[in-house]
């Protein structure tokens, strides 16, 4: 025991001087691994709302795989697309973000109402609402279409209105484009369904 540790008392510097390139070398190479990242489709410059997405206006970002969005869209998928609310430079796309025109289910129809600027201002995409027409005699609301989820949302350039296309069977978007040539009409934010 005692020539163990007069050997290791002989060479204690080099001893110290190998572990503490050990660690260096450790350090080092923990810092030079770069970290791995996930490749997302995002836009490669703002959208405005209901835009018509091409190959030119999707770039790949990378992310940490923990800060990846969920249900993130193929790239190849994302052209011909239409943005369904207005999207910023490098915002990913996502099944949120864009929707298929004419790609809606079987039954469902996209109907288009013009609302306040102000109106809009408090709706999002994949909100649900109650259609209902304004200029009714009776004292309960003309209720058109219920629990209508918002598929689009197209903001104008002044204050003056906006446009919030909402997914509904076709008989109900028939009766929502009929009665807004004849009265005005808005949509009331309403519970999920």
């Amino acid at each position: 025991m005692e020539k163990i540790a007069y050997f290791l008392l002989a060479r204690r510097r080099i001893l110290l001087a190998v572990f503490a390139g050990l660690a260096a070398w450790s350090l080092v190479s923990a810092l030079a691994q770069e970290p791995e990242y996930v490749l997302v489709p995002v836009a490669a410059r703002d959208l405005p709302s209901a835009a018509k997405v091409s190959s030119a206006d999707v770039t790949m970002a990378r992310f940490l795989p923990e800060h990846a969005p969920k249900n993130q869209l193929a790239r190849n998928d994302i052209p011909s697309m239409t943005v369904a609310g207005p999207m910023r430079r490098g915002e990913p796309f996502t099944d949120r973000r864009v929707i298929q025109p004419h790609g809606l289910s079987a039954g469902e129809n996209l109907a288009l109402i013009d609302v306040p600027a102000s109106h809009a201002r408090l709706l999002r995409v994949g909100d649900f609402v109650d259609v209902v027409n304004l200029t009714t005699e009776s004292a309960e609301p003309d209720i058109i279409a219920r629990t209508a989820e918002i598929a689009s949302i197209e903001k104008s350039g002044t204050d003056a209105g906006s446009t919030v296309g909402v997914i509904v069977t076709a008989e109900r978007a028939h009766a929502i484009m009929t009665a807004q040539l004849h009265a005005p009409m808005t949509v009331l934010p309403t519970n999920t369904p």
